[in-house]
């Protein structure tokens, strides 16, 4: 570091007023350096919970200040470009946009690694594999450039006719809420926003955008809601994705009891809110319920969080408080992530390596679950067996990419089904494959006659 070269006079030892000057200026050019310094610094290292930084907020309020209304409702029109999932920025104030992607069984919008569906990893009752996971979502998520990943999904498995009990976690709400914040912390450890997610008793894919679940109050706060708010508390969750559904009479985008009284004010959570994917299907009741962001592609003339908030506004009958609120949510999740402080959203990055192929295998071994082994006949000794029948369809199909539904396709870089797998360890000539029970049946009876 050059430092400043003072003069001194040989006799007094006193310092010229031209070499004062030089003093002050290098000072306050070190104190702007280090100020400078800190506040990257600060900006570049994982949050902790929803704690905040001073600076952080500072520049969100200078933002907040700059903006205009248009620009303002504009943030909350999620995914403005067709064909681009987003949270859009405000270019003319250097604020990108905050791009996410699907979860919750591995980073979906690129190649990355594909881990056991929710129900699956939670057979392991390990927390410590499921903060390893959300560290590997989160540096593959960097790596495609997204800073916002939809996961984990940790609605109860309680009811039987619910479409997504795959990607759920477990059936105790205690059990969900700790595996839950693990994950959390395991992604935004990466400085990747955690959306929890579908908030809450969302219990059926039938009729998704205008199903209602009726839970008493007393059913919601000890069964369904303890997993979100351990994700939230604990784990200190930056997003919230809404469930599709409706809950006791209130869709959940509009649902003021679940987003503000319970959710913002009595969990404490300042990050934002955002829809599933079927938008917010109302103006002034979704956003005086608690809703920030509106998703996806939609008309701006005409979507509810578009241009007719923009009117409603206007005229007063929202108030421009609730605006800057919701506003300032989004852009304190994306000063978390670094996208206020021109941090490459790729930064941090990193896909398919060994470390965590090996995560993902470990889960891929805890998640089996053995019930009953009273004779010791597993594992199968490779030199013992003679004759190997391997029966029904899943044995010989990929499951990732697509293979078990909508948010949790995954594109890994390879898969391995069951039969290759085990035709690869044993060889072909001691496999033999029947596609249903119904061929094993046919065999049986020939070979019997």
């Amino acid at each position: 570091m050059k430092t400043a070269n003072v003069q001194t006079e040989s006799r007094t030892n006193s310092v010229s007023a031209k070499s004062k000057s030089r003093v002050v200026t290098s000072l306050g050019q070190l104190l702007v350096g280090i100020t400078f310094l800190l506040t990257s610094m600060a900006g570049q290292q994982p949050f902790s919970g929803n704690a905040r930084l001073e600076t952080g907020e500072e520049r969100i309020e200078s933002l907040l200040h700059q903006m205009t209304l248009e620009e303002k409702v504009r943030m909350l029109f999620g995914g403005e470009q067709p064909g681009v999932s987003q949270l859009p920025g405000v270019p003319r104030l250097g604020i990108p946009a905050m791009l996410p992607s699907d979860g919750p069984r591995g980073m979906s919008a690129a190649q990355g690694t594909a881990f056991p569906s929710g129900l699956g990893l939670a057979s392991s009752w390990d927390p410590s594999l499921f903060k390893a996971t959300g560290q590997v979502i989160g540096q593959e998520s960097r790596a495609a450039g997204k800073t916002m990943v939809f996961a984990p999904a940790l609605n109860i498995q309680r009811d039987p006719l619910n479409g997504r009990f795959f990607e759920y976690l477990a059936e105790d709400p205690y059990l969900s809420g700790q595996l839950a914040a693990h994950m959390v912390r395991g992604i935004q450890g990466e400085r990747v926003a955690a959306c929890i997610k579908h908030f809450a008793a969302n219990n059926r894919e039938w009729n998704r955008d205008w199903y209602m679940s009726n839970v008493d109050e007393r059913t919601l706060e000890e069964i369904y809601l303890p997993g979100f708010e351990a994700a939230v508390e604990q784990g200190g969750a930056w997003a919230v994705m809404t469930a599709a559904i409706g809950v006791n009479g209130k869709l959940a985008c509009q649902n003021r009891w679940l987003l503000t009284t319970t959710l913002k004010d009595k969990w404490g959570f300042d990050g934002l809110v955002l829809t599933d994917y079927n938008r917010a299907r109302g103006t002034e009741e979704a956003a005086l319920a608690g809703l920030d962001v509106s998703m996806p592609w939609a008309d701006w003339k005409t979507e509810s969080f578009g241009e007719p908030l923009l009117d409603e506004v206007t005229a007063g009958k929202i108030p421009m408080s609730l605006i800057d609120d919701k506003v300032r949510r989004i852009l304190r999740v994306m000063q978390r992530v670094g996208l206020l402080n021109g941090v490459d959203p790729h930064t941090g990055g990193s896909v398919d390596t060994a470390e965590h192929q090996a995560v993902a295998r470990r889960a891929a071994e805890e998640s089996l679950v053995l019930l009953k082994n009273n004779s010791h006949t597993l594992p199968l000794s490779v030199k013992s067996v003679k004759h190997l029948v391997v029966i029904g369809p899943n044995a010989n199909r990929r499951l990732c990419d697509g293979g078990l539904g909508g948010s949790s396709g995954v594109r890994p870089p390879y898969e391995i089904t069951a039969l290759e797998g085990l035709t690869k360890r044993l060889g072909a000539d001691r496999v033999e494959f029947f596609q249903s029970t119904r061929a094993v049946n046919l065999r049986q009876s020939i070979n019997a006659s």
